[in-house]
């Protein structure tokens, strides 16, 4: 559950080739990671604990650029976005989502630019440029099947902690305001996992990205320049807060926890928690971060302060 700056999917069609501090072993990425970094550098991508000692992922295929970690809630599961499909060049542009998960890796056909893990079930939800949403079984050879179709391309994504719907922001115009790109117009609609069904969530603003609170009941709100907190069934602003700004760029919106929200703050490279008095904590800081570059997925469940 995280807003990342870029785009999102992996391809570990050469990982037992292409070593790095993890190994070529998917098993090697087999614990409970803190958080997945692109520091802003080509194939330098990387998952770290608590500890923030990087450990390096494996380059997803051969000819890919930039490849983007996103880690499920638990920090077990990997999912490296922008890799090219095995046997594709840049030349036909195919995209692939490779996952790292209890010590195995799977290669998904399918085009996605934003991900959201189910749980700790294996599935995971796909969204792309187009608006299409489908939903993989990491566990199964089986391809994606269809979810739902929305209007426009899908900026951010995220599913409820139980598994049950997935948000997103989705459509609008290209606009950049405070020097951060925020769609004009964009809407924010909540689907059904289990059949499809798709409602739409009137939220003031220009919304950006979306994450849900930890209970389900609630989803956190980006716009240019606030994080609001929104009632699933009322849709209801219930709380706001404004966002850290560093560097004259705001953070970027990370996830939720118990103990508040999380940003992504790309002018530092440090990920702070904002409490209900709008004053940010730093919680960590990853290792090699350039400004303004990069992106960083933080596993929400493993979270402590």
């Amino acid at each position: 559950m995280f807003r990342s700056v870029l785009l999102g999917v992996m391809l570990v069609a050469c990982l037992a080739a292409c070593g790095g501090s993890g190994g070529g072993d998917p098993a090697a990425y087999d614990f409970a990671w803190f958080v997945g970094v692109q520091p802003g550098e080509a194939n330098d991508s990387y998952v770290a604990k608590a500890d923030l000692s990087p450990v390096q992922l494996p380059d997803c295929a051969a000819g890919s650029d930039m490849e983007f970690p996103w880690l499920s809630r638990d920090g077990r599961s990997i999912a490296l976005v922008g890799c090219w499909a095995r046997g594709s060049t840049d030349d036909d542009g195919e995209y692939s989502v490779v996952v790292i998960r209890s010590g195995t890796e799977r290669e998904i056909r399918f085009p996605a630019s934003v991900v959201s893990w189910v749980g700790s079930s294996g599935r995971i939800v796909l969204g792309d440029n187009e608006g299409n949403v489908a939903v993989a079984d990491t566990t199964q050879s089986a391809p994606p099947k269809m979810l739902a179709k929305v209007k426009g391309e899908i900026h951010s994504l995220d599913v409820d902690p139980a598994g049950r719907w997935v948000a997103l922001v989705h459509g609008g115009s290209e606009n950049y305001q405070s020097n951060v790109f925020a769609p004009r117009g964009a809407s924010v609609s909540i689907i059904s996992i289990a059949d499809g069904k798709t409602s739409d969530v009137n939220v003031a603003g220009d919304p950006s990205a979306v994450a849900w609170a930890p209970d389900g009941s609630s989803l956190a709100v980006e716009n240019p320049k606030k994080w609001l907190l929104v009632d699933r069934q009322s849709a209801e602003t219930t709380a706001e807060v404004v966002r850290p700004n560093k560097g004259g760029r705001p953070c970027f919106l990370a996830g939720i926890t118990v103990r508040g929200i999380l940003g992504w703050c790309s002018a530092d490279g440090e990920i702070v928690t904002v409490r209900e008095n709008g004053q940010p904590q730093v919680l960590a800081k990853p290792e090699g971060v350039r400004p303004f570059a990069g992106s960083v997925s933080v596993a929400v469940d493993n979270v402590k302060q």
